[in-house]
């Protein structure tokens, strides 16, 4: 499986949005709502390229849910994007 560290910025980014909006409120997040939030001026479309991308690593269930089995990814990916940012 990739870490990570291996991913994009971008995807990394992605992934730490989607992680925070679902621990915010339980609930998936689609592309066009990540495009309006995301500090990088994105298409919807590029989002979901980079949500494939999450979801064929085993990040992402249904480009949008986090999968629960990777808790520890899932908060380790947030603290990265917080440190970032």
């Amino acid at each position: 499986m990739t870490e990570l560290a291996d991913l994009t910025t971008r995807a990394r980014a992605i992934f730490g949005h989607i992680v925070e909006a679902y621990l915010k409120t339980g609930a998936p997040i689609g592309s066009k709502n990540l495009a309006d939030v995301l500090d990088e001026k994105l298409s919807p479309a590029s989002i979901r390229s980079a949500m494939a991308e999450l979801e064929a690593i085993g990040l992402l269930y249904a480009r949008l849910v986090p999968m629960v089995d990777h808790t520890a990814k899932l908060v380790s990916a947030l603290l990265s994007a917080q440190k970032e940012a």
